[in-house]
């Protein structure tokens, strides 16, 4: 398994942050948006393209499929569940997520070392 964990970047003037995993034949990842309240976006007003490899690969599942769950600790995030089909068992090179009408791209460099305590 790898794990990718990109910087945060704004999009639609809130905070995003996608994590990557890659296992066997499939990619997942969950993006976290910082939002001000809970109910802020819909299933809808999200979606990602995940790029592997120089090719797009096909979506199996999203939040039209899992709605987005909400976390309050102390600030309000929204959480979005993604899945791909990777049966090339592609490296993963970008993720273009978009909130509402925007569009941002994350280039998922290579993978780092877990800290051992």
């Amino acid at each position: 398994m790898a794990e990718y964990r990109p910087d945060f970047q704004p999009v639609s003037g809130l905070w995003t942050l996608p994590v990557v995993e890659t296992v066997d034949q499939a990619v997942s990842m969950r993006t976290t948006i910082s939002v001000p309240e809970e109910g802020a976006l819909a299933s809808e007003d999200v979606d990602a393209t995940m790029v592997a490899g120089g090719t797009q690969l096909e979506q199996t599942y999203g939040p039209n499929h899992r709605p987005l769950a909400y976390v309050s600790t102390g600030s309000v995030t929204a959480v979005a569940y993604f899945g791909w089909a990777n049966p090339g068992n592609l490296t993963p090179e970008q993720v273009h997520v978009r909130v509402r009408d925007e569009t941002v791209t994350f280039t998922l460099g290579p993978t780092g070392d877990l800290p051992v305590a």
